[in-house]
Order: structure tokens, then sequence, then C-alpha cells
């Protein structure tokens, strides 16, 4: 066995998460873990590997190979102020960077890119090829695809069981997706009630779309535009490279505008465009009937009130420091409502979390809770528009159920406009009203029957 693990116990404070975890893998070997979000996948993996997150204790015997891991966030897992090519020649010796990443999908250009100029399927790729760049024995993937759309995740996915097959490299899968479980034929396993036992997982259809209630125009676009520096930054004497190309979009209360395409479309761009998140943009948004671009200081304050954003990846989104009722505390009272304990964890219930995790702070959540936060968040000064980047991508099935039968809930309750942007076609199918595809920083026409 290349990795064992006898009685291995891990929690926060007084409180065990995962119990008595007894656990062999063989060299070659593929085992998937499986289980809803918060039942202890990503702890169970941190203890494996050695790296607790703050406030977490273990215990057991572990006797690990020489492995590597490739996390759920992949903006955790790069280092902010390097380039993507020295994190990856970094992660080994003698390693030749271009082919690594053309190895998981990238351009060889990406080496002279930082983590914050890529999409996040495009970082989720970095960190693979970082990983495999460490000639591991074993390879522990937490969440490898679910930040990744279906035509980038599925060749992510038969890379990494070749790679296993030929170089008899073995492989642990955490996942909350049946389908990355079965494309890499694992062993299945499953965290109940803190225990590892033999089992497979299961999937439940998303809720159906509700008629909608539609009214006013909330959200306008005409002629967006974003520009990046070339490679080399703004004294290259290469030409900007165009991320958005005159989009012009009009989205109206109590519908949901559905915006997919693969990973590095421009979705995220033109996100943060209309949430004027970017420094520079051009053309024209108007929200709730006001100048959106035309605001400045206070006004654009108070104007914020109306759009909040629940972005793709919640470690960046959310403070480290702050427990998770704190931090939807703050943008209660940054918006003058009441901020005690009450209204905080009505909020935090509404999304389906505890009042007993209001107390965490972000590294003691999984995945999907912390993703949960960042909607309890977003919720809290009552906006008329969401921005939705990805905002199940991180969740179990059962969880993310839950998740779009409380938005389609919340968007018949409060005719609030959704701006979803996804790959996960059946998450679009259960929420948008209107669909238009997105390639090259350019957004299609509607699709027609969406």
């Amino acid at each position: 066995m290349i990795l064992r693990a006898r009685g291995l116990c891990a929690g926060f404070g007084a409180t065990p998460v995962i119990e008595g975890i007894d656990l062999d893998i063989a060299p070659g070997e593929r085992v998937g873990l499986w289980g809803d979000s918060g039942s202890g996948k990503s702890l169970l993996l941190a203890a494996l590997l050695g790296h607790l997150p703050r406030g977490a204790w273990s215990r057991g015997e572990v006797a690990r190979p020489r492995l590597a891991a490739v996390f759920q966030d992949p903006a955790t897992a790069l280092d902010p102020l390097m380039r993507v090519g020295a994190q990856v020649a970094e992660s080994g010796r003698d390693v030749h960077v271009a082919a690594r990443l053309a190895e998981v999908g990238l351009d060889p250009s990406i080496a002279r890119a930082y983590p914050h100029q890529l999409s996040g399927g495009q970082r989720q790729r970095a960190a693979l090829a970082a990983a495999l760049a460490a000639t591991p024995e074993l390879l522990v993937l937490d969440e490898p695809t679910s930040m990744l759309d279906e035509a980038t995740a599925a060749p992510i996915l038969a890379l990494l069981s070749r790679l296993a097959s030929e170089h008899g490299l073995a492989l642990l899968v955490a996942s909350h997706d049946p389908s990355v479980l079965s494309c890499l034929s694992v062993r299945p396993l499953a965290l109940r009630a803190g225990k590892l036992v033999p089992g497979h997982p299961g999937t439940q259809a998303l809720p159906a779309r509700p008629n909608a209630a539609v009214g006013e125009v909330v959200l306008r676009a005409r002629g967006l535009a974003v520009s990046y520096p070339a490679p080399g930054g703004w004294w290259s004497r290469s030409p900007p490279v165009a991320a958005l190309h005159a989009v012009d979009l009009d989205l109206r209360a109590g519908t949901t505008l559905g915006v997919v395409g693969p990973s590095g479309a421009g979705k995220s761009t033109l996100a943060r465009a209309l949430l004027r998140l970017l420094p520079t943009i051009r053309g024209r948004v108007e929200l709730c009937g006001r100048e959106f671009t035309a605001l400045r200081g206070e006004s654009l304050r108070a104007a914020r009130r109306d759009i909040q954003v629940v972005f793709q990846d919640p470690v960046t989104a959310l403070d480290p420091r702050w427990p998770v009722g704190e931090t939807v505390g703050e943008a209660l009272a940054m918006h003058g409502l009441p901020n005690g304990e009450e209204p905080v964890n009505a909020l935090l219930r509404e999304v389906g979390l505890g009042p007993v995790l209001a107390t965490r702070l972000p590294s003691q959540l999984s995945g999907g809770q912390r993703q949960r936060a960042c909607l309890a968040r977003a919720l809290a000064p009552r906006p008329r528009v969401l921005v939705l980047d990805e905002p199940v991508s991180a969740l179990d099935h059962a969880s993310r159920r839950h998740v779009v039968e409380l938005l389609q809930r919340l968007q018949v309750e409060r005719g609030l406009a959704y701006l979803l942007i996804s790959h996960d076609l059946d998450t679009v199918s259960a929420l948008a009203h209107e669909v238009r595809p997105m390639e090259g920083g350019k957004l299609g026409d509607p699709v027609a029957g969406a």
C-alpha cells in the first residue's frame, strides 16, 4: 500500500467531523470519495495530506507516499505574485513548462500570465499542471472539475485517466459529481455521519423552471467593451487584448438571462464589467433607470445595493479572517439594515446554513458551505439584480437542488432579476428564461427553444 490511514479523526473545537477513518490505497489504484456538502470530504483530504486548515485538529496514523494535490479553489493554491510558468517550474526538477501546460490544454503563452489574468477553468488547469510536474505517486483531487465547463472537463478527466494508467499513478478523488467518479472508474467510498463506507453517489433532477412574472428592465448594457493589456503590460508594443466586444443586453425584473460558453469565453469579464468592478470599461450600463457607468462616490455606493454578486470562487470572495456571521452582518450594516444575531441567522437559514456556522471562519467550511455564505451576503441588502457567476458549481447534487429551489422562490417572491453565468446546462435550464451563448468575448443572439 502506498497510503495507509488508521483511526483517523479530525474536526474543529470539541466537535469531530470525521471519526475512525481506515483507508488503504494501492499503487495505481483509483479511489473516489463522495458525500454531501459539509460531510467532511475536504477535511479528510487535508488530514491525509497533513495540511489542516486553521482551527482544525486531527489524530490517528497516516503513512504517506510522494503526493501532490489539486484543490477545489485554485485561487488559493496559486501564488498571485508569481507567473504561472514559474509556479509550474518550481514544482519539480527539470520541468518542461510548455509541455506541462499543453498537457492540460493551456497555450504555452499562459506561462507569462499571473493567476488573476486567467479564467477559473484556466487557473484550475494551471494548478493541475503544477501538481503533475511533481511526478507524484498519488494525486489527490478535491473537486477537480467543478469549476470547468463540460467541454473543458472531459479532456481533463481523460488526461487524468490516461496518466494514471501509463505511469501507475494512484488517484484519490473527492467529488459530488457522479460523472467525475464514473469517468475515472474509481472505487467509490462515501462519507456518512463522519464515517467512511462503500457506496455509490446518487443523483436527483433539478426542479423545473417556473413561469416568469416579467417586469420592467432593471439592467441594460449598450456597446459594453473591455480590453486587457497584452503580455508584458501596458508598456508592451503589442495592442491590448479585447476581452469583451460591444455587448448589448436587457434584463427584466422577475427573469433570468443565462450566459453560457466555454472557459475563457469572457463570461466572468462581462459580469465584472456590469458590476463596475473593472477599472476601465467602454459603453453604457443602466441600473434601475440610472446610468450606472456615470455614478461616482456615494451615489455609486448607494446604487450598488440594487445589484449584488455571487462569484464562482468563494474562497477569494470571503475575508479569511472574519467569521461568516460577521461577513453577512457587515453587508447588512453597510446599507443601514439591522445586523444583529437574528437577521444574520435568518439569512444563513435561508440559504441552508445552520446558525452554528456563524462563528466559523471560511477555512473551516466546505466549498459548498462557503458558496452558500456568499449567497447569504449577496441577499443581505435586498438587491433587485443578482449576478450569479457559477453559483452552484461547488455544490453536491442535493445542495445544488436546494439552492436552485431557493433562487427560484426568491425570484418569484421578490421579483429578482438574475444574470446567470454557468457552464452547467442543467442549472441554466432550471433557472434561465433566456439563454445567450458567449464565445471569444462576443455575446450571441438568444438560443431558440431555451
